[in-house]
C-alpha cells in the first residue's frame, strides 16, 4: 500500500527502501517469528512491485544490530543480531530472523 500510494502521489520514481521492519519486546535470538513475518511481508511486496514497476533501487532492512530508541530506550529490539552482555563482554548474535534475511534476500535476487 505504501509504495503503491507514493507512485500515486508522485508518480513512477525510482526508491531506495532504507528502513523496513519492526521491534520485538524480547530480545530473542531463536525463533523471533514475529520479525520473520514482516520481512516476508515486505519482500514478497517490494517483489512484486519491483516486477511490475521496476523502480526499486535497493532495499534494506532496519536495522542491523539493536540501538537506542528514543522514546523506549534499548526495549524495542529491532536488529537481525541482538546484543547482550556477559561478565563485562559485550557479545553479538545472530537472530533467526538474521539468517532468515539472508536467504530472502538470495531468494529476491533470483526473483528479479
Amino acid at each position: 500500500n505504501v509504495l503503491n500510494g507514493l507512485r500515486g502521489r508522485y508518480g513512477k520514481i525510482k526508491m531506495m527502501i532504507t528502513e523496513s521492519g519492526s521491534a520485538e519486546r524480547k530480545s530473542r535470538v531463536d525463533g523471533n517469528n514475529y520479525q520473520k513475518e514482516i520481512i516476508d511481508t515486505h519482500m514478497r511486496s517490494v517483489i512484486e512491485y519491483q516486477k511490475k514497476y521496476h523502480t526499486i533501487l535497493g532495499y534494506m532492512y532496519w536495522t542491523l544490530c539493536d540501538n537506542f530508541e528514543w522514546d523506549d530506550g534499548y526495549k524495542p529490539k529491532f536488529g537481525l543480531y541482538t546484543m547482550t552482555y556477559k561478565k563485562g563482554k559485550r557479545i553479538c548474535l545472530l537472530k533467526d530472523s538474521g539468517e532468515y534475511y539472508k536467504e530472502a534476500i538470495q531468494k529476491a535476487k533470483k526473483l528479479l
